[in-house]
Order: C-alpha cells, then sequence, then structure tokens
C-alpha cells in the first residue's frame, strides 16, 4: 500500500512542472486510477483491521496526529 501512496504523491509533486495541458490530464488520470484501486483497500481490509488491533485510545491518536500533519481542526 506505500508503495501506492509514494505513486500519487510523486506524480502530484510532478503536476506544477509540466507545462502541457494533455500532459497534466494524462498524469491526473493516472492518480486518479491508482487513487481509486487503493482506498477501497484500506477501507475493506486496513481499516477494520486497525479497529480490530489498535486501541481506542491509539487510534484516537493516530487520527490527530493525520488531522495535525494536513492542518485539520477536529473538534
Amino acid at each position: 500500500m506505500r508503495m501506492e501512496h509514494d505513486k500519487i504523491e510523486g506524480s502530484l509533486k510532478r503536476l506544477p512542472t509540466i507545462q502541457e495541458v494533455d500532459q497534466a490530464r494524462e498524469l491526473l488520470l493516472k492518480v486518479v486510477t491508482v487513487a481509486r484501486e487503493h482506498f477501497p483497500k484500506e477501507e475493506q481490509v486496513l481499516y477494520p483491521m486497525a479497529v480490530k488491533t489498535l486501541s481506542a485510545e491509539t487510534l484516537i491518536d493516530l487520527g490527530a496526529q493525520w488531522a495535525a500533519r494536513r492542518a485539520i481542526f477536529l473538534v
């Protein structure tokens, strides 16, 4: 799964360097394809595994870390 994250993040970092609209569109379509294949894996496998394995306190802490990295404020 990490490889998919790296692929998405790497492509999005390259995006501002692309000069041609068609190339940018092609790259974004590839990102969307990888994301659409990746997200169900997380939702169907990883998240249920985390809920079964980790304590509520750990899950809350991980959620807070995720939000902080993205400058999202949870209420």
